[in-house]
């Protein structure tokens, strides 16, 4: 890729046109591109029996050959520029190539002759001519799209100096035979190039006339091509015309409007287009001395204005000439000439500017018209690109377009600059991004590191980055690098940002020692490793490896894995300082629960040292934590793999804030290792935690014996639940995510609880939960109760025979007075209890919760935990008997032997007793029954 012309040809969308007319009769072809603008490819109808138009020659497909507004004049020739004409370029290996059928069969014999307006605007040539134009003849497959075919009698292009070229001529694959007389770049040229089959081998001729001047007969002075090369198949012979542009290996072919091209089989049918006809009226005509206007370079939007003059004249005009653009960038003075001034002997001359106040990339045209003469249209070559302010606005265009061809207005700076394979190569950078360009044609001088330059123009694509020139070169002022780690350019958030950057790296550590070679070397800052390589040619190479260092250098890609330093004040070698590093600072050990007294854990570190002078000692701040071992050689510190200590934590006191080991050795810098880890207290049972309050005021570990729920209940949206063991009870509360769904009857293990005052404690946590079993009460009298109000506080206990003095149904918040003897306490109800609401039994025996410290309140929790015994006093009165019932039972209490029968409500038998002297209980399922006794009897109710 080289230089404006051919970046702009990779970019412009050409608006090209091509039109094919009806043969004269004696011409087998005239082709004066008279089809629509756009790609010339598949336009057109040919002679030949497939009635293919302009077709492939090849299956190459990029940069299309197009048509364009313009068409070329030649006097005597074609004396009006009328129609359009086809546009070829230089751009690329794989650009498109076309050929078009003037004949319906091959052409096997004799000669014929091809004529063209050939008007090239760049030579092209690269390091060996390339050739534009070729005779081409049917291949096995017929005459068939895609398809290459031996191309014959072929026209090249040879750069000869600034702003001039040469043509050429050969028959095959020879070097061609090159005219003497340099042409001019931007002119119009009458090409005839004709083919003559001769008997025998390899003697067929191929010649070349450029602007002939005698059009009736076949001038004998002319450029020949080789003969001894290869002739055209006698079977398929040559039957089209191709169109050829692009690349091949080293050759580029130019950049070229070709226009009315004509074959015939002689010299007097090229040029009799004219013949014949009446005398007509003459016809107002209208010539300019440019078939284009050509502004050479590349724009940018806001740039200064460019100006051309052209000249006009005219011959039979009835008006003057109106003068037109098709883009606002362009403008005319004077926009109209006078008829008279246009017909004079100089004609008139028009000032033609462009100004690039908008992007242009195709050919914009300026139109002369006057009444009764045909429009003349002369396109503008014309490419105008944005500008950016910095190197990362111009990447962010690219990707939102593709590619980016255009200026950067912002300074730039270099960093680094080399020689490669005898390729210029530069680092460069600004604030906002960086890049490596490859200067293969010499664009920018001789730009060194701390060089400044602003105005660049430059082209972007493909990942690769080209200056096309700048605008001004700066002041040589050092760059500053960017402080960074290696950990930092590993990370993707890095990678980005310090690209082909000069950065500083400080202290990293050669694994290498000796002197530097041309290779790559390990470099390594804390657990991070990189590499650092050297440019072709370093000064570097050869000095001596420091263990430590301060690098400058640039990243050399895109994985910021790659440094490279420049100079060898580049590398700052760094005393050797002791250093200690760990393979973790903080240790965890998990879902380990530390309670004093429990088992030990162990967790394995990694020590290291670097550059040591002394062992390395390792101390703790804790009983409860230990390192093995405590003493580390140095050697043994300094090895790869390094040493392996043992932490053991072991819960031999309470501890509540993270221990730590501390890692020392002479002149390096401690490192301490933290700890994650609590030593919570324990007791084996409740009376065990109430004592450890009495002593210290607060209580926070773990409870490691079984506890039994024996009520749980909500009360203003928090839970509380009564436990108890064997030792003590107490009322707890927790928040509802800790103690989840406990019901009356869980067994608890491994509680976390704390207690910091009042009558609450608190569960922090549950170890484990059992299987839910109803909790035996202690059967108790309410004198034991009042006298012994510590041991049975918060318990749940059974009261046997106690009476009610209040009658009616059970209410929450109120407190019922209860006896048993001479002994009284109260009864309440716990919230949302389903005793509620239910009637008060005269006696009963009752299970319930102790609520209080001194014994004088019990609170049933369901209305199984009264069991009423109530007395019947009619039977009493009656038989000397007291009938009661309990919960499932029906109880006789009798002072002598008395026959008991029981019966359901409709008569049906289903008990028959003797009641002894005492209490006989009958076992009944809820429901009402009628009891006889001695022949008499009553009604009870059974619950």
């Amino acid at each position: 890729m080289k230089k404006s012309n051919l970046l702009q040809s990779l970019f412009v969308a050409f608006l090209l046109v091509f039109t094919t007319l009806n043969a004269h009769a004696e011409l087998l072809l005239t082709e004066n591109f008279n089809y629509s603008t756009g790609n010339l490819y598949g336009q057109g109808t040919s002679i030949d029996p497939t009635g293919l138009g302009w077709i492939r020659y090849g299956s190459h497909t990029a940069n299309v050959i197009q048509v364009v507004d313009g068409a070329l004049s030649y006097a005597g020739y074609q004396e009006t520029a009328t129609g359009k004409a086809a546009r070829i370029t230089n751009g690329g290996t794989t650009d498109e190539d076309l050929q078009f059928a003037f004949s319906k069969d091959p052409i096997t014999s004799g000669s014929f002759y091809a004529s063209m307006l050939v008007n090239i605007t760049d030579a092209g040539q690269g390091d060996k001519p390339a050739y534009f134009i070729a005779f081409t003849g049917k291949t096995s497959k017929g005459w068939v799209d895609g398809v290459n075919a031996t191309e014959y009698g072929r026209i090249f292009s040879i750069k000869s100096g600034e702003g001039k070229f040469q043509l050429g001529i050969s028959k095959n694959n020879a070097a061609p035979s090159v005219t003497t007389e340099d042409l001019d770049l931007g002119k119009t040229y009458l090409l005839v190039l004709k083919y003559e089959f001769i008997d025998g081998s390899n003697n067929d001729i191929t010649s070349l006339w450029v602007n002939p001047a005698d059009f009736k007969n076949e001038p004998t002075t002319t450029l020949i091509g080789t003969i001894s090369q290869g002739d055209a198949s006698a079977t398929n012979g040559l039957q089209g015309i191709e169109i050829r542009q692009g690349q091949n290996f080293e050759r580029l072919t130019p950049t070229a409007t070709i226009d009315a091209i004509r074959v015939a089989t002689t010299w007097a049918e090229l040029f009799n287009q004219t013949a014949g006809g009446e005398d007509q009226d003459p016809v107002p005509a209208i010539s300019v001395n440019t078939t284009s206007i050509e502004f050479e370079g590349t724009m940018f939007v806001g740039g200064p204005a460019v100006t051309k003059t052209v000249n006009v004249k005219a011959t039979d005009l009835t008006a003057d000439i109106t003068i037109t653009t098709t883009s606002a960038n362009l403008t005319v003075e004077p926009a109209t000439i006078t008829k008279e001034a246009a017909m004079s002997e100089t004609g008139a001359n028009v000032v033609v500017t462009f100004t690039p106040n908008s992007i242009e990339t195709g050919f914009p045209n300026v139109v002369f018209a006057s009444e009764g003469a045909t429009e003349v249209k002369v396109p503008v070559s014309v490419y105008v690109v944005n500008a950016v302010a910095n190197l990362g606005e111009m990447v962010a265009k690219a990707k939102e377009e593709g590619y980016y061809y255009g200026a950067i207005s912002g300074e730039i700076a270099v960093t680094h600059s080399y020689t490669q394979s005898g390729q210029n190569c530069l680092y460069i950078q600004d604030a906002t991004a960086a890049f490596l360009v490859y200067d293969t044609y010499e664009n920018m001088g001789d730009l060194k590191a701390g060089d400044r330059f602003t105005g660049a123009s430059v082209y972007y694509g493909g990942g690769e980055f080209y200056i096309e020139s700048i605008g001004k070169k700066g002041e040589n002022k050092a760059v500053e690098p960017e402080d960074v780690t290696l950990a930092e350019l590993a990370t993707n958030e890095g990678k980005a940002k310090y690209a082909f950057r000069l950065v500083r790296v400080s202290n990293v550590k050669f694994s290498a020692t000796g002197k530097f070679e041309s290779q790559q070397y390990d470099i390594t800052q804390g657990g991070t490793t990189a590499k650092m390589s050297f440019f072709t040619g370093s000064e570097i190479i050869g000095t001596d490896i420091p263990g430590r260092a301060d690098i400058v250098g640039v990243v050399r890609n895109a994985n910021g894995n790659l440094i490279s330093p420049r100079t060898t004040a580049d590398i700052s070698a760094i005393a050797a300082t002791p250093t200690i590093s760990v393979s973790q600072t903080a240790v965890d050990f998990g879902e380990t629960i530390f309670v004093l007294g429990g088992t030990s854990a162990t967790t394995k570190i990694t020590v290291k040292g670097a550059d040591l002078t002394g062992d390395i000692t390792i101390t703790s701040s804790s009983q409860n934590l230990t390192a093995t071992p405590t003493t580390i050689a140095k050697a043994d510190a300094m090895t790869e793999a390094g040493v392996e200590v043992t932490l053991t934590f072991t819960p031999l006191a309470v501890e509540w804030d993270d221990p730590y080991i501390t890692i020392r050795s002479e002149g390096a810098t401690q490192v301490q290792v933290q700890v994650a880890a609590f030593v919570n207290d324990a007791v084996a049972d409740l009376a065990a935690m109430k004592a450890k309050i009495e002593t210290e005021g607060f209580f926070m570990g773990y409870i490691t014996g079984e506890i039994a729920v024996s009520q749980a209940y909500d009360f203003n949206g928090l839970p509380y639940f009564y436990v108890q063991d064997a030792t003590a009870a107490l009322m707890m509360t927790g928040e509802a995510e800790v103690v989840g769904d406990l019901v009356a009857g869980d067994r608890l293990t491994m509680i976390g609880a704390y207690y910091e005052g009042g009558t609450t404690f608190s569960i922090a946590s549950i170890g484990t939960k059992g299987e839910n079993k109803a909790v035996e009460p202690d059967v108790v009298t309410l004198t034991e109760l009042t006298s012994n109000a510590a041991q049975y506080a918060f318990r749940l206990v059974r009261i046997n025979d106690i009476t009610f003095s209040q009658t009616g149904d059970f209410a929450f918040g109120t407190q019922y007075d209860i006896a048993q003897g001479e002994a009284v306490a109260k009864l309440s109800l716990f919230a949302e209890s389903d005793i509620i609401g239910t009637q008060l039994p005269s006696k009963a025996d009752v299970i319930g919760i102790v609520r209080n410290a001194t014994g004088k309140l019990i609170s049933p929790r369901t209305t199984e935990d009264i069991i009423d015994k109530s007395i019947n006093t009619s039977l009493a009165d009656a038989y000397a008997a007291q009938v009661y019932t309990e919960t499932g039972m029906l109880c006789i209490v009798s002072e002598a032997e008395t026959a008991v029968s029981v019966y359901t409500m409709l008569g049906a038998e289903i008990a028959t007793v003797r009641a002894t002297t005492g209490t006989t209980r009958i076992a009944l399922e809820q429901g009402i029954y009628i009891v006889r006794i001695n022949g008499k009897a009553t009604k009870v109710i059974v619950k």
